[in-house]
Parts: C-alpha cells; structure tokens; sequence
C-alpha cells in the first residue's frame, strides 16, 4: 500500500453529502437525510469441460433503494405504489464536478403508514425497486 503524497491527494476533491440533492418526479424532496441505491447482478454459474474454473455470466439485475425522509406531509401515503422516477445530483462546488443519475421506473415495497416516537421527529422509511438508471453527468 502506497503512502500519503500531498501532491496526488487533495481533500477538495472529495464528494461531501451536503452538496447532494434528492428530485423525485420533478420536485426536490428537501427533508431527505440518507439515500441509498444499489444495482445487483444476478450472475449465472456454469461449467465447460476440461476447465477447472467455475465461469460467471451476467444475467438479470435488480435495482434497490432506500430513501429516508423526515415527515412533513402525506404525500409518500398519497403517492401509494405507482411508479415514479428519482434523479440524485451530487456537486462538488470545488473542483471535480458534478453527477447526476435517473433511476427509472420506480416503486416502494411498502407504504409506512406511522412509525412515532415520543419526542423524536417522525422519519419515513421508503425502500423500494428501480428498472434501470441513467448516468446524466458524471465526475471524471
């Protein structure tokens, strides 16, 4: 492993969640704490004669995510299971830029009708499926 150069590494550079945005079907969803979003390959395993090795092949992929919101409506109730669309921006107002991702098709798995704890803010729990996404902008 290689040791810290000052001259390669530049703190500036690194991407920080306070400059990131959550926009779900066109409006920014401002009261998001955390966002997670995930691609699964669903590889197939098969054998040839006279190779010792266990091959892979890419076969389906499964998009997940995971999305918590502080309560301030009903429209996560309202919105039920019909598909939507996600976009995440993350900037870099320093130096590398900035990406942004579609995530298409999107459903929840489960409407969280109440989840209240005393003297606690009330937050949202939405996990749901996306099929496909899009690379809009990217960071070199």
């Amino acid at each position: 492993m290689g040791k810290y150069d000052e001259n390669i590494i530049d703190a500036a550079n690194v991407v920080d969640g306070s400059n990131a945005r959550i926009i779900i079907d066109g409006e920014e969803e401002g009261y998001g704490t955390e966002f997670t979003a995930e691609v699964e390959n669903d590889k197939k395993t098969f054998r040839v004669i006279g190779c010792k090795w266990e091959l892979n092949k890419a076969s389906t992929q499964k998009g997940t995510f995971s999305l918590t919101v502080l309560k301030t409506t009903s429209k996560w109730i309202k919105k039920g299971f019909n598909k939507f669309e996600i976009i995440t921006e993350i900037e870099n107002p320093g130096l590398v830029g900035y990406e942004r991702i579609r995530y298409k098709n999107c459903m929840v798995d489960k409407i969280q009708l109440a989840s209240i704890k005393s003297d606690e803010n009330i937050e949202i729990q939405i996990d749901g499926t996306f099929e496909g996404f899009e690379l809009l902008d990217f960071i070199d």
